[in-house]
Protein backbone atom coordinates (compact mmCIF):
# COMPACT_ATOMS: atom_id res chain seq x y z
CA UNK A 1 0.00 0.00 0.00
CA UNK A 2 2.83 2.38 0.85
CA UNK A 3 4.72 1.57 -2.34
CA UNK A 4 1.74 2.16 -4.68
CA UNK A 5 1.08 5.56 -3.13
CA UNK A 6 4.75 6.44 -3.47
CA UNK A 7 5.07 5.51 -7.13
CA UNK A 8 2.06 7.59 -8.18
CA UNK A 9 3.82 10.65 -6.76
CA UNK A 10 7.16 9.71 -8.30
CA UNK A 11 5.92 9.31 -11.83
CA UNK A 12 3.21 11.92 -12.21
CA UNK A 13 4.28 14.06 -15.17
CA UNK A 14 7.47 12.09 -15.77
CA UNK A 15 6.51 9.22 -18.06
CA UNK A 16 3.93 8.77 -20.77
CA UNK A 17 3.19 5.11 -21.42
CA UNK A 18 2.37 3.94 -24.95
CA UNK A 19 -0.88 2.08 -25.61
CA UNK A 20 -1.30 -0.35 -28.49
CA UNK A 21 2.27 -1.06 -29.56
CA UNK A 22 3.66 -1.98 -26.14
CA UNK A 23 7.03 -0.48 -27.02
CA UNK A 24 7.32 1.36 -23.70
CA UNK A 25 7.36 5.08 -22.89
CA UNK A 26 7.18 7.55 -25.74
CA UNK A 27 8.80 10.34 -23.70
CA UNK A 28 12.07 9.51 -21.96
CA UNK A 29 14.43 11.65 -19.90
CA UNK A 30 17.99 11.17 -18.71
CA UNK A 31 20.86 13.49 -17.84
CA UNK A 32 24.39 14.26 -18.92
CA UNK A 33 26.79 11.36 -18.28
CA UNK A 34 24.09 8.80 -17.43
CA UNK A 35 22.73 5.81 -19.27
CA UNK A 36 19.10 5.31 -20.28
CA UNK A 37 17.10 2.10 -20.08
CA UNK A 38 14.28 1.91 -22.63
CA UNK A 39 11.75 -0.81 -21.72
CA UNK A 40 10.30 -2.43 -24.81
CA UNK A 41 8.09 -5.46 -25.65
CA UNK A 42 6.32 -6.58 -28.80
CA UNK A 43 4.03 -9.31 -30.10
CA UNK A 44 3.33 -11.10 -33.35
CA UNK A 45 6.80 -10.98 -34.90
CA UNK A 46 8.92 -13.82 -36.27
CA UNK A 47 11.60 -15.41 -34.12
CA UNK A 48 14.24 -14.02 -36.48
CA UNK A 49 13.09 -10.43 -36.07
CA UNK A 50 15.80 -7.78 -36.34
CA UNK A 51 15.81 -4.65 -34.18
CA UNK A 52 17.24 -1.46 -35.63
CA UNK A 53 17.66 1.94 -33.98
CA UNK A 54 17.83 5.20 -35.91
CA UNK A 55 18.52 8.76 -34.80
CA UNK A 56 16.35 11.59 -36.14
CA UNK A 57 15.08 9.68 -39.19
CA UNK A 58 14.97 6.13 -40.55
CA UNK A 59 17.58 6.38 -43.25
CA UNK A 60 20.70 4.28 -43.74
CA UNK A 61 22.94 7.19 -42.77
CA UNK A 62 21.07 7.58 -39.48
CA UNK A 63 21.27 3.92 -38.45
CA UNK A 64 22.99 3.63 -35.05
CA UNK A 65 22.24 0.01 -34.06
CA UNK A 66 21.48 -3.26 -35.84
CA UNK A 67 20.88 -6.38 -33.73
CA UNK A 68 21.70 -8.57 -36.74
CA UNK A 69 25.05 -6.90 -37.46
CA UNK A 70 26.63 -5.31 -34.38
CA UNK A 71 29.49 -3.93 -36.48
CA UNK A 72 27.05 -1.23 -37.54
CA UNK A 73 26.76 0.10 -33.97
CA UNK A 74 27.77 3.79 -34.10
CA UNK A 75 26.92 4.86 -30.54
CA UNK A 76 27.09 3.05 -27.17
CA UNK A 77 23.84 1.09 -27.46
CA UNK A 78 23.14 -2.39 -26.09
CA UNK A 79 20.13 -4.62 -26.59
CA UNK A 80 19.48 -6.02 -23.11
CA UNK A 81 16.19 -7.74 -24.00
CA UNK A 82 15.84 -11.13 -25.67
CA UNK A 83 14.14 -10.75 -29.04
CA UNK A 84 13.16 -14.42 -29.02
CA UNK A 85 11.16 -13.64 -25.85
CA UNK A 86 9.54 -10.57 -27.52
CA UNK A 87 11.66 -8.25 -25.42
CA UNK A 88 13.36 -5.37 -27.23
CA UNK A 89 14.55 -3.41 -24.16
CA UNK A 90 17.63 -1.32 -24.94
CA UNK A 91 20.20 0.71 -22.99
CA UNK A 92 21.88 3.87 -24.32
CA UNK A 93 25.18 4.66 -22.56
CA UNK A 94 27.34 7.78 -21.98
CA UNK A 95 24.63 10.21 -22.99
CA UNK A 96 25.25 13.94 -23.41
CA UNK A 97 22.95 16.88 -23.97
CA UNK A 98 23.79 16.64 -27.70
CA UNK A 99 22.04 13.26 -27.81
CA UNK A 100 18.61 14.82 -27.23
CA UNK A 101 16.58 13.84 -30.28
CA UNK A 102 13.86 11.60 -31.65
CA UNK A 103 14.91 7.96 -31.98
CA UNK A 104 13.16 5.26 -34.00
CA UNK A 105 13.03 1.53 -33.35
CA UNK A 106 12.05 -0.68 -36.25
CA UNK A 107 10.95 -4.31 -35.97
CA UNK A 108 10.33 -5.75 -39.43
CA UNK A 109 7.76 -3.40 -41.01
CA UNK A 110 6.76 -1.59 -37.82
CA UNK A 111 8.30 1.65 -36.53
CA UNK A 112 8.07 3.34 -33.15
CA UNK A 113 9.30 6.82 -32.18
CA UNK A 114 10.88 7.74 -28.82
CA UNK A 115 11.51 11.35 -27.80
CA UNK A 116 14.64 11.33 -25.65
CA UNK A 117 15.66 14.44 -23.72
CA UNK A 118 19.05 14.67 -22.01
CA UNK A 119 19.29 17.33 -19.29
CA UNK A 120 22.44 18.62 -17.66
CA UNK A 121 21.48 17.37 -14.16
CA UNK A 122 19.05 14.83 -12.69
CA UNK A 123 15.71 15.87 -11.26
CA UNK A 124 15.28 16.26 -7.54
CA UNK A 125 14.06 13.30 -5.46
CA UNK A 126 10.55 13.27 -3.98
CA UNK A 127 9.83 12.92 -0.24
CA UNK A 128 6.43 11.65 0.91
CA UNK A 129 5.08 11.26 4.44
CA UNK A 130 2.66 8.47 5.32
CA UNK A 131 0.75 9.25 8.51
CA UNK A 132 -0.56 12.32 10.30
CA UNK A 133 2.05 14.83 11.44
CA UNK A 134 0.80 15.05 15.01
CA UNK A 135 2.82 14.99 18.21
CA UNK A 136 3.49 11.40 19.40
CA UNK A 137 2.28 9.96 16.06
CA UNK A 138 4.10 7.31 14.00
CA UNK A 139 4.96 8.29 10.43
CA UNK A 140 6.98 6.77 7.60
CA UNK A 141 9.11 9.03 5.40
CA UNK A 142 9.91 7.79 1.91
CA UNK A 143 12.34 9.30 -0.56
CA UNK A 144 12.13 8.13 -4.15
CA UNK A 145 13.84 9.00 -7.39
CA UNK A 146 12.99 8.00 -10.94
CA UNK A 147 15.90 5.87 -12.15
CA UNK A 148 16.48 6.20 -15.90
CA UNK A 149 19.06 3.40 -15.91
CA UNK A 150 18.89 0.45 -13.46
CA UNK A 151 22.33 -0.60 -14.65
CA UNK A 152 23.70 2.46 -12.75
CA UNK A 153 21.12 3.33 -10.08
CA UNK A 154 21.55 6.21 -7.62
CA UNK A 155 22.39 5.82 -3.96
CA UNK A 156 19.80 7.55 -1.76
CA UNK A 157 20.57 8.72 1.77
CA UNK A 158 18.99 10.84 4.49
CA UNK A 159 20.70 13.98 5.76
CA UNK A 160 19.64 15.49 9.11
CA UNK A 161 22.83 17.46 9.74
CA UNK A 162 20.93 20.77 9.97
CA UNK A 163 18.72 19.50 12.79
CA UNK A 164 19.81 19.54 16.47
CA UNK A 165 22.15 16.60 17.24
CA UNK A 166 19.99 15.60 20.21
CA UNK A 167 16.95 14.98 17.99
CA UNK A 168 16.16 11.28 17.41
CA UNK A 169 15.52 10.17 13.81
CA UNK A 170 16.27 6.41 13.86
CA UNK A 171 17.77 6.55 10.38
CA UNK A 172 17.77 3.20 8.53
CA UNK A 173 21.17 1.51 8.31
CA UNK A 174 20.33 -0.34 5.10
CA UNK A 175 20.94 0.81 1.51
CA UNK A 176 18.39 2.22 -0.89
CA UNK A 177 16.26 -0.20 -2.95
CA UNK A 178 15.74 -0.47 -6.69
CA UNK A 179 12.12 -1.21 -7.61
CA UNK A 180 10.85 -2.37 -11.01
CA UNK A 181 7.54 -0.76 -12.00
CA UNK A 182 4.72 -2.32 -13.96
CA UNK A 183 5.43 -0.15 -17.03
CA UNK A 184 9.04 -1.35 -17.26
CA UNK A 185 10.62 1.71 -15.69
CA UNK A 186 12.55 1.76 -12.40
CA UNK A 187 12.51 3.70 -9.15
CA UNK A 188 15.05 3.88 -6.33
CA UNK A 189 13.63 4.38 -2.82
CA UNK A 190 14.75 4.70 0.79
CA UNK A 191 12.41 4.76 3.78
CA UNK A 192 12.48 5.91 7.37
CA UNK A 193 9.95 3.71 9.19
CA UNK A 194 7.99 4.40 12.38
CA UNK A 195 9.40 7.80 13.25
CA UNK A 196 7.78 9.01 16.48
CA UNK A 197 7.13 12.72 16.06
CA UNK A 198 7.62 15.07 18.99
CA UNK A 199 7.33 18.83 19.34
CA UNK A 200 11.10 18.95 18.79
CA UNK A 201 10.65 17.73 15.18
CA UNK A 202 8.44 20.71 14.34
CA UNK A 203 10.01 22.87 11.60
CA UNK A 204 13.14 20.71 11.55
CA UNK A 205 14.64 20.03 8.10
CA UNK A 206 15.41 16.61 6.67
CA UNK A 207 17.13 16.15 3.33
CA UNK A 208 17.24 13.30 0.85
CA UNK A 209 20.31 13.04 -1.37
CA UNK A 210 20.51 11.05 -4.60
CA UNK A 211 24.04 10.33 -5.81
CA UNK A 212 24.28 9.07 -9.40
CA UNK A 213 27.36 7.40 -10.90
CA UNK A 214 27.99 9.09 -14.25
CA UNK A 215 30.76 9.21 -16.79
CA UNK A 216 33.68 10.83 -15.00
CA UNK A 217 32.31 10.94 -11.48
CA UNK A 218 29.17 11.46 -9.36
CA UNK A 219 26.19 13.77 -9.76
CA UNK A 220 24.12 14.69 -6.73
CA UNK A 221 20.51 15.75 -6.56
CA UNK A 222 18.75 16.64 -3.30
CA UNK A 223 15.53 17.84 -1.77
CA UNK A 224 14.79 19.33 1.65
CA UNK A 225 11.56 18.87 3.57
CA UNK A 226 10.56 20.76 6.71
CA UNK A 227 8.35 18.81 9.09
CA UNK A 228 5.16 20.54 10.19
CA UNK A 229 4.20 18.80 13.42
CA UNK A 230 0.88 19.75 15.00
CA UNK A 231 1.76 19.93 18.69
CA UNK A 232 -0.35 20.06 21.80
CA UNK A 233 -0.35 23.52 23.34
CA UNK A 234 0.91 23.74 26.91
CA UNK A 235 2.43 26.15 29.39
CA UNK A 236 6.13 25.87 30.31
CA UNK A 237 7.04 22.62 32.04
CA UNK A 238 10.22 20.95 33.31
CA UNK A 239 11.57 24.41 34.14
CA UNK A 240 15.13 24.20 35.47
CA UNK A 241 17.77 26.65 36.65
CA UNK A 242 21.40 25.61 36.16
CA UNK A 243 24.58 27.31 37.36
CA UNK A 244 28.13 27.62 36.02
CA UNK A 245 31.25 29.43 37.24
CA UNK A 246 34.04 31.22 35.37
CA UNK A 247 36.97 33.46 36.24
CA UNK A 248 40.18 33.36 38.26
CA UNK A 249 40.44 34.15 41.96
CA UNK A 250 37.37 33.86 44.10
CA UNK A 251 36.68 37.58 44.29
CA UNK A 252 36.66 37.95 40.47
CA UNK A 253 34.67 34.85 39.60
CA UNK A 254 31.42 35.20 37.63
CA UNK A 255 28.33 33.10 38.26
CA UNK A 256 26.04 32.40 35.28
CA UNK A 257 22.51 31.15 35.87
CA UNK A 258 20.58 29.64 32.94
CA UNK A 259 16.84 29.01 32.79
CA UNK A 260 15.36 26.33 30.50
CA UNK A 261 12.12 24.42 29.95
CA UNK A 262 9.86 22.91 27.31
CA UNK A 263 6.83 24.84 26.13
CA UNK A 264 4.46 25.19 23.18
CA UNK A 265 4.13 27.86 22.05
CA UNK A 266 7.75 28.73 22.90
CA UNK A 267 8.64 30.71 26.03
CA UNK A 268 8.30 34.45 25.50
CA UNK A 269 9.70 35.85 28.76
CA UNK A 270 12.18 34.83 31.47
CA UNK A 271 12.45 36.43 34.91
CA UNK A 272 14.96 35.90 37.73
CA UNK A 273 14.17 36.43 41.42
CA UNK A 274 16.30 36.56 44.55
CA UNK A 275 14.87 35.18 47.76
CA UNK A 276 15.02 37.53 50.74
CA UNK A 277 13.41 37.85 54.16
CA UNK A 278 11.06 40.43 52.64
CA UNK A 279 10.03 38.03 49.84
CA UNK A 280 11.08 37.50 46.23
CA UNK A 281 12.97 40.40 44.61
CA UNK A 282 12.97 40.69 40.82
CA UNK A 283 16.61 41.03 39.71
CA UNK A 284 16.79 40.25 35.96
CA UNK A 285 14.88 39.45 32.73
CA UNK A 286 16.25 36.95 30.22
CA UNK A 287 17.14 33.26 30.18
CA UNK A 288 20.77 34.01 31.25
CA UNK A 289 21.68 35.94 34.43
CA UNK A 290 25.34 36.62 35.31
CA UNK A 291 26.85 38.36 38.35
CA UNK A 292 29.91 38.39 40.62
CA UNK A 293 30.07 35.56 43.13
CA UNK A 294 30.22 38.02 46.01
CA UNK A 295 26.56 38.85 45.25
CA UNK A 296 25.47 35.65 46.86
CA UNK A 297 21.99 34.44 47.72
CA UNK A 298 19.16 32.11 46.75
CA UNK A 299 17.73 32.47 43.21
CA UNK A 300 15.04 30.97 40.97
CA UNK A 301 13.63 31.70 37.51
CA UNK A 302 10.13 31.86 36.04
CA UNK A 303 9.29 31.18 32.37
CA UNK A 304 6.17 32.50 30.64
CA UNK A 305 4.20 31.86 27.47
CA UNK A 306 0.63 32.85 26.60
CA UNK A 307 -0.76 29.74 28.30
CA UNK A 308 0.90 30.18 31.69
CA UNK A 309 4.16 30.07 33.58
CA UNK A 310 6.28 27.80 35.76
CA UNK A 311 9.00 28.44 38.34
CA UNK A 312 12.23 26.51 38.76
CA UNK A 313 13.51 25.15 42.04
CA UNK A 314 15.54 27.55 44.18
CA UNK A 315 19.30 27.43 43.72
CA UNK A 316 21.07 27.47 47.11
CA UNK A 317 23.57 29.92 48.60
CA UNK A 318 26.15 30.27 45.85
CA UNK A 319 29.21 31.24 47.87
CA UNK A 320 28.97 27.93 49.74
CA UNK A 321 28.55 25.99 46.49
CA UNK A 322 32.00 27.07 45.27
CA UNK A 323 34.11 27.24 48.44
CA UNK A 324 36.80 25.09 46.81
CA UNK A 325 37.94 28.24 44.98
CA UNK A 326 37.82 30.56 48.01
CA UNK A 327 41.22 31.24 49.65
CA UNK A 328 41.30 30.42 53.34
CA UNK A 329 44.11 31.08 55.84
CA UNK A 330 44.01 27.44 56.74
CA UNK A 331 47.20 25.41 56.96
CA UNK A 332 46.98 21.99 55.38
CA UNK A 333 49.67 19.37 54.76
CA UNK A 334 51.54 21.50 52.20
CA UNK A 335 51.67 24.72 54.20
CA UNK A 336 54.48 23.77 56.66
CA UNK A 337 56.91 23.88 53.74
CA UNK A 338 55.98 27.51 53.17
CA UNK A 339 56.37 28.50 56.79
CA UNK A 340 59.66 26.63 57.22
CA UNK A 341 61.01 28.62 54.29
CA UNK A 342 59.80 31.81 55.94
CA UNK A 343 61.54 30.92 59.20
CA UNK A 344 64.76 30.29 57.30
CA UNK A 345 64.61 33.69 55.66
CA UNK A 346 63.80 35.29 59.01
CA UNK A 347 66.84 33.64 60.61
CA UNK A 348 69.26 34.76 57.91
CA UNK A 349 67.81 38.03 56.65
CA UNK A 350 65.87 40.97 57.97
CA UNK A 351 62.39 40.75 59.38
CA UNK A 352 60.96 42.97 56.63
CA UNK A 353 62.30 40.69 53.91
CA UNK A 354 60.67 37.69 55.59
CA UNK A 355 57.33 39.48 55.61
CA UNK A 356 57.81 40.31 51.90
CA UNK A 357 58.52 36.65 51.18
CA UNK A 358 55.33 35.62 52.98
CA UNK A 359 53.28 38.05 50.91
CA UNK A 360 54.96 36.90 47.69
CA UNK A 361 54.35 33.25 48.44
CA UNK A 362 50.72 33.92 49.23
CA UNK A 363 50.00 36.03 46.17
CA UNK A 364 52.02 34.02 43.64
CA UNK A 365 51.19 30.54 44.91
CA UNK A 366 47.79 30.83 46.61
CA UNK A 367 46.83 27.31 45.68
CA UNK A 368 49.23 25.95 48.30
CA UNK A 369 47.03 27.15 51.09
CA UNK A 370 43.68 26.76 49.44
CA UNK A 371 41.09 24.58 51.11
CA UNK A 372 40.94 21.22 49.28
Amino acid sequence: RHTIFLFVLCFTGVLSVSTSTGYGPKQLRAFNGSCLHIPCHFKGKSRNVVAKWFKNQTTTDNLIFNSHNETEIKVPVKLVGDLTQENCSTVFYNLTTKDSDTYYLTLENEKKAFNITIKESPKRPVITILGEQHENSLVTLTCCHHTPCPQAPPTLMWDVSQAPPTLTWALPPGPSQLIANSNGSFTTIIQLHNLILTHLHHRQPIKCLAQYPVTGGIKTSKIKLQLNVTCKLYAPKNTQASVSLSGGLWSSQTVSLTCSSTAHPPVQNFSWFKVSTQGAIHVHDGHLYSFNITSSGHFYCVEYNRLGNQSSSVIGKLDTMFTFNKPLLLINATCPIVFMSILFYFHVFFFSFAILTLVSLYTCHPIICFFS
